[in-house]
Order: C-alpha cells, then sequence, then structure tokens
C-alpha cells in the first residue's frame, strides 16, 4: 500500500495538480483484489488524501463498459497475468475467474532463453550502446559501448524494454497447431537489435507465441514444481463451464479479448480457431478493439466511461457514508 501512496499522490500532486478534498476519485481495480487490500485502499484515500467520495470498479467490469456491454467473458492477456472473467449485469462472478502466469513477462522470458540459449545471441540493451555503424544480415555489431555500471534491477529493465520491441516487430501466432516443417516455409521476418546486429527469424517468430496455445510443449523455461499451466483456450473453457448453464452461450458469443500481450499478431485469429474446435463456430464470437491503446488500457477508458454517466453519481461511497458505516460501506457499494 505504501507504494500505491506514492502513485497517488505523484499523479494527484505532480501530473493532476488538484487539491485532494475537491476530488472524488474512482479507482480501477483488479478483480483478484483481496478484501483487505480494498479496505486499505479505502482508508487511505478517505483518511490520508481526505477525498470526499470514492469508488471502486473491476477491472473487467470496466472492460465491459468501454465496448457498451454490461455482461461478457473478458480475456486480459496482461504482462504478468492472463486472466479470463465472466462478468454478468455488471457484476463479476467471482467463483468462476480464471487466472495464472501465462503472459508477456512468460513470453519475454522465453524470447530471452531462445535468443541466448538456442541462437546463441548476445542481448545489448540500447542503455549501453553509445553509437553504432551498419553491418550486413548476421555480421557481428559495430558499435561504441557505454561503461556505465548500473544495477541488475536496471539492466533486466531494459533488457525487457529490448525484448518487448521485439515481440511487437517479429512474433506471431501461428494459425493452426504449429507445425515446424509447414512454418519453415513462411516468409521470415529480419530485426535488428539495439547495437546493430540484425538477423531474420522464421519458425522461432511462431514457436515462442505457441506457449499461449500449447504451454506443456512449448513453455520455456519449463514451469517449476510440476505447476500445471493451462493453455488460453483452456482457461477460457473451464471458466465458461464454472458458469451457470443458462450463461454459458451468452460468455462465449461475447468474448472480449484485452491487454498487451493479446496485441500480438494473429493471437485473436489463433484463439477463434482454437475455441471453435470445441464449440460450434457460430456460437463463438471475439470482440477485439483494433487501437493499441484501447486494447492496452481499456479498463481505464471504461472507468472514465462510468464515471461520467449521469447514473453513476448515486454509486459514489462519500465521506459521510464512510465516517458513518466504516470501510464495510466500500464491499456493499462496490460489487
Amino acid at each position: 500500500i505504501e507504494i500505491f501512496e506514492i502513485i497517488v499522490r505523484y499523479a494527484l500532486e505532480d501530473l493532476l495538480r488538484v487539491e485532494y478534498k475537491d476530488m472524488p476519485v474512482l479507482i480501477v481495480e483488479s478483480v483478484l483484489f483481496s478484501k483487505e487490500s480494498r479496505h486499505a485502499i479505502a482508508q487511505l484515500m478517505f483518511d490520508k488524501f481526505q477525498v470526499p467520495a470514492l469508488y471502486l470498479v473491476k477491472d473487467s467490469v470496466a472492460t465491459c463498459f468501454t465496448s457498451g456491454r454490461s455482461s461478457g467473458l473478458v480475456v486480459d492477456v496482461g504482462h504478468y497475468n492472463t486472466k479470463v472473467t465472466p462478468v454478468h449485469d455488471g457484476y463479476v462472478l467471482a467463483s468462476t475467474i480464471t487466472s495464472q502466469p501465462l503472459a508477456g513477462y512468460a513470453l519475454s522470458n522465453q524470447a530471452i532463453h531462445t535468443l541466448e540459449n538456442e541462437l546463441n545471441l548476445n542481448i545489448v540493451p540500447s542503455f549501453k550502446v553509445k553509437s553504432k555503424r551498419p553491418v550486413g544480415l548476421n555480421e557481428p555489431a559495430d558499435y561504441d559501448q557505454v561503461n556505465t555500471m548500473v544495477t541488475n534491477t536496471f539492466h533486466s529493465y531494459h533488457l525487457h524494454k529490448t525484448i518487448e520491441d521485439f515481440k511487437a516487430c517479429v512474433l506471431q501466432a501461428s494459425e493452426s497447431a504449429y507445425n515446424e516443417v509447414f512454418l519453415s516455409q513462411k516468409p521470415n521476418k529480419t530485426y535488428e537489435f539495439p547495437d546493430g546486429f540484425n538477423t531474420s527469424f522464421v519458425t522461432e517468430r511462431y514457436r515462442i507465441p505457441e506457449s499461449l496455445f500449447q504451454p506443456k510443449q512449448f513453455l520455456l523455461p519449463p514451469p517449476q514444481d510440476g505447476q500445471a499451466i493451462l493453455s488460453l483456450p483452456e482457461m477460457i473453457l473451464k471458466s465458461v463451464n464454472m458458469c451457470d448453464i443458462d450463461l454459458r452461450a451468452n460468455m462465449l458469443s461475447n468474448i472480449l479479448i484485452t491487454g498487451g500481450t493479446s496485441l500480438l499478431h494473429g493471437v485473436t485469429e489463433r484463439l477463434y480457431y482454437e475455441l471453435t474446435n470445441y464449440v460450434a463456430a457460430n456460437k463463438v464470437k471475439i470482440s477485439a478493439p483494433s487501437s493499441s491503446i484501447e486494447r492496452r488500457y481499456g479498463s481505464w477508458i471504461g472507468g472514465s466511461i462510468l464515471g461520467s454517466l449521469g447514473t453513476f453519481q448515486q454509486l459514489w461511497v462519500s465521506r459521510q457514508e464512510y465516517e458513518e458505516l466504516g470501510v464495510s460501506i466500500i464491499d456493499r457499494r462496490c460489487q
């Protein structure tokens, strides 16, 4: 909660430059937040920041509002986690949520593992490159290095930034199950690393994202301690099957895909292909915003839409209600 306080203070004081006591605050929270975390946030906002009113909205509910819906199956393929959340009439069906750490960070680690351990490439983050000179395909990099002492966390952060660019430019989900012979005939993709080294990728482009659909066979490094990892389609079907039988068809026909990792080329199309292997094609409908901004910040946009509705004003938890009824009012009002 201390880190959250620092972020809120920076946003309100340094960026927005508003007076806390004059500004009602709507916070988009993860569906995985515990009751204790929600209470701590409410106490922080009311007791320390002295806000006049507060509301907490679940991120999956806010994502539904972005597309003008009150119900749907929200598939959030983010950085550290992938969450599948059924939402019905504006309420999260908490007992049916499926979540696991098969997301962007896992794919980044797999990309690093593939580049360094399988292809023997040395990934040089951009902060280490002072200047570089053009070289031919697969020729050694010719660059001047910046000799700066940095912490391991600083180096790791910039290494992952480099890999994020690599993922966006190179990786693509295969249209169907990974077939190395077939995919080796696909056009290659050339990528230049920050130090100027450039090379082409073919099967690696498809093998890394395949972890989302066949993690048992393709995820590297493999899960530790025998951890069971479900594929993205398996997570969706698990959540749907935990819903009331009357809601399942509606969930499958209202799949909303969001999150930065869902922007990898071909992920939405492959997901549709996989789901229609289990369910009739006319029963599956996937909606995915074409804008990367909407995909990355869909829940934030949905929160702004919710906060601007005239009917929303009656949902605020006021300071007076908090002082009279205590933090439990958050659980009753912000479901």
